[in-house]
């Protein structure tokens, strides 16, 4: 993979197969982790958050092998409140099963459900989270994505634009976390104020990813001329923990 495909790739297993080693087993867990969390906002009903936070706080060696089992554990009693949450507003009436539009969103959120908790399993679960498994997050992640977007009949003809505006997503995620294989970013150590510090930990520790424009220029005022540093922290993202920048502020690999 040339340096020109890498910036105009639209799926993510082309640009992890590139990457081979350079992928380190932490920053494949918290991709995995970045795709789980897009899903948020439209499978609202779930709760899974607090499984992903402990997913991603045993990559940065923070969490024990026991704790991540938990949290492994808590996934399916999480999905089964999911579950018994979407047959509660059906009984109720929100949802009424004789509507075949209803019946047909209510099957779509029962599939991404399951897809989505498969992923985050599988995400927190792993001791060592090996290529497969990233692979698999991804897929289930995107699966679930598609099948919130088909759960409208008027929506349906438009899956296949969702499973590609998903991968393309995932893409750019991994543009966020990983740099390439063409050029490396070596850092002056007077980059490194006690402003820029507390601002890139804020921004990795509350997923804060709004003030990276903010660390721009505090990295800027601190001497950076970098244009790949200056231009990923402005440019219109998405960030997620993990990101190469902020990673790069902080010393993670």
């Amino acid at each position: 993979m040339t340096e020109a495909d890498w910036l105009a790739c639209r799926q993510p297993a082309p640009m992890l197969d590139a990457l081979g080693d350079l992928a380190s087993p932490r920053k494949r867990r918290l991709f995995a982790c970045a795709c789980c969390r897009r899903l948020e906002a439209p499978l609202p009903q779930l709760w899974l958050r607090a499984a992903l936070d402990v997913a991603e706080r045993f990559a940065d060696g923070h969490v024990s092998n026991d704790e991540l089992r938990d949290a492994w554990r808590r996934v399916g009693e999480d999905l089964h409140t999911a579950h018994r949450r979407i047959e509660i507003e059906t009984r109720s009436g929100t949802r009424p099963p004789k509507d075949v539009r209803a019946s047909a969103l209510l099957e779509a959120q029962y599939s991404a459900l399951r897809e989505l908790s498969t992923a985050v399993a599988v995400s927190i679960s792993r001791s060592g989270l090996g290529q497969d498994a990233v692979r698999a997050v991804q897929s289930a992640a995107q699966t679930a994505a598609l099948r919130t977007a088909i759960g409208d009949w008027q929506v349906r003809a438009a899956a296949s634009d969702a499973a590609c505006a998903e991968e393309l997503a995932q893409a750019e995620l991994v543009r966020d976390l990983f740099t390439d294989r063409f050029w490396f970013v070596v850092p002056d150590p007077v980059w490194f104020t006690p402003d820029v510090l507390a601002l890139a930990n804020y921004i990795y520790n509350d997923h804060a990813f709004e003030q990276m424009p903010i660390l721009a220029d505090a990295l800027q005022d601190a001497g950076c001329e970098s244009g790949r540093v200056l231009d990923h922290c402005r440019g219109p993202g998405p960030h997620a923990r993990g990101c190469w920048v902020v990673d790069l502020v902080l010393g993670k690999e």
